[in-house]
């Protein structure tokens, strides 16, 4: 007996289009065409998302075998745009298998060709005219004051969704606008909003994102301060925690010795760096590089007075 996979779709609560319903009828066509079931497989998503990027579909082509059918209850359940769906048939197809729908029947040949094309451009244009109602729901909504989405920021939406200011937010919106116009940074405005008590929509103190949100578009008028960096207790140069290093390895290196050479020499002195190894080319070279960075530095200082 022939094997069929049968794949289920589903985006909207039509009780005829549950993967149950769907696999119900899948069933009935293999056991009046002779075939055996050997897996279901279901997405819920929306038509406009390609075959090959659905779990449950990829699940069913690798089910599939040489001479095998992949059935579907209707084209649209495959998807709701020719060119996805042409190269999901050719997907199934290199697997050795066939696209087989409901209603376009177990048909083979241009006549069957021509009708699966057919039914996919209609289900291609009866997506356009939902997204095109869509649309124009949302457009009737804002026109008529209602909110569409989340409410914009100083508002809220009562039951009926009708937009309406909400003076508390207003508020707490305008303050941390002024503060930030005023040169405050977004860690100081953070540590304000939670002495104040301003929150964010969800209760809690706002984030970084939420500030820069609710800032968007303000103009600074006055500059905030550059952050300052304490010392945390990093490792000190290398020429105050090893006295005699940084003269030694001057005088090496003025006799032309090599980085390679002076590390030997360093090592055989005793020379170690803060982990206690011996110090390496790259060290050296970084040390030599500060020095040469710092005298460059100093002397530009001096020219310029």
């Amino acid at each position: 007996m022939s094997a069929l996979v049968i794949y289920c779709r589903r985006s909207t609560d039509r009780q005829d289009l549950t993967p149950a319903a769907q696999e119900a009828a899948g069933r009935a066509w293999a056991k009046s065409h002779g075939y055996e079931v050997i897996g279901v497989f279901a997405d819920t998503c929306s038509g406009s998302i390609s075959p090959l990027e659905r779990e449950g579909f990829i699940g069913a082509t690798d089910a599939l075998g040489e001479g095998d059918i992949l059935w579907i209850q209707r084209r649209d359940r495959l998807g709701r745009d020719v060119v996805a769906n042409a190269f999901a048939q050719k997907f199934v197809e290199r697997h050795g298998a066939r696209v087989v729908s409901g209603d376009c029947g177990d048909q083979d040949g241009p006549e069957a060709e021509l009708l699966a094309n057919l039914l996919d451009s209609f289900a291609q244009y009866e997506r356009a005219l939902i997204s095109l109602r869509t649309k124009r729901a949302l457009a009737s909504r804002a026109s008529q004051g209602l909110s569409v989405g989340t409410a914009p920021l100083g508002t809220t939406a009562d039951e009926d969704g009708k937009i309406i200011p909400n003076e508390e937010e207003a508020m707490s919106l305008e303050k941390v606008r002024e503060w930030y116009r005023d040169g405050v940074s977004v860690d100081v405005i953070l540590e304000r909003c939670e002495e104040e008590g301003i929150t964010a929509r969800s209760g809690s103190t706002p984030s970084k994102k939420t500030i820069y949100k609710w800032v968007k578009g303000v103009t600074r008028l006055v500059a905030a301060p550059r952050r300052t960096y304490e010392n945390k207790g990093g490792r000190p140069p290398v020429a105050t925690s090893t006295p005699g290093l940084v003269d030694l390895l001057l005088r090496l290196r003025s006799e032309g010795k090599s980085f390679v050479a002076c590390a030997a020499h360093l090592e055989a002195s005793g020379f170690r760096n803060s982990r206690g190894t011996p110090f390496s080319e790259r060290q050296l070279r970084r040390v030599v590089n500060s020095l040469a960075r710092v005298e460059c530095e100093t002397v530009g200082t001096v020219g310029a007075v």
